[in-house]
């Protein structure tokens, strides 16, 4: 499978919206503030490359 940098980082993005909304749903959480400020800037940053990085490197495994 082929995907842009773009495309990794759209999915790397919702992968984390999606994980942070479960989180939410889970504990009963009604509003997303204490996420917005929590994942403000550096730390969203830092999870969207993580997953991003985890991504290509599926992708690069199962090239082989």
């Amino acid at each position: 499978m082929k995907m842009t940098n773009d495309q990794i980082k759209q999915l790397a993005s919702s992968a984390a919206n999606k994980a942070i909304k479960h989180i939410q749903d889970k504990l009963g959480q009604k509003s997303g503030e204490f996420a917005d400020v929590y994942f403000s800037d550096d730390r969203w940053h830092a999870l969207v490359n993580i997953l991003s990085d985890y991504v290509a490197t599926e992708i690069m495994e199962g090239v082989k």
